[in-house]
């Protein structure tokens, strides 16, 4: 090209060194990848774990985030029922109160 145009020639050079710094980084880039750890029981856990997420999103919410504020309103409500939102308890305390022979509980 540069016997047609001698205009050409710096435009060539620049075009050669950018191709140069290109082949460059690209060995650096694979001698990176090269050195990096692997454990393929990991990725194996983070794929189910991701699994598992999008299983909650579909299921509680389109986002993450509105799932994660749907399971703090629930627990939220769980904690109002008294003790620490745990419903065995709170079922064994209201029994506990109840008259013998009465299917109804006795109001604390």
């Amino acid at each position: 090209m540069e016997r047609y145009d001698a205009e050409i020639k710096p435009l060539l050079e620049i075009v050669s060194q950018a191709l140069c710094q290109i082949e460059e980084v690209g060995r650096q880039i694979n001698t990176y990848g090269e050195g990096l750890e692997t454990d393929p029981q990991r990725l194996q856990e983070v794929q189910e774990r991701i699994v598992q997420l999008k299983q909650i999103c579909r299921k509680y919410g389109p986002t993450l985030a509105e799932a994660i504020a749907y399971q703090q309103q629930l627990q939220s409500q769980l904690d109002q029922l008294g003790d620490g939102g745990n419903p065995w308890r709170h079922w064994r305390r209201i029994t506990r109160n109840a008259k013998p022979n009465s299917h109804k509980p006795v109001p604390n």
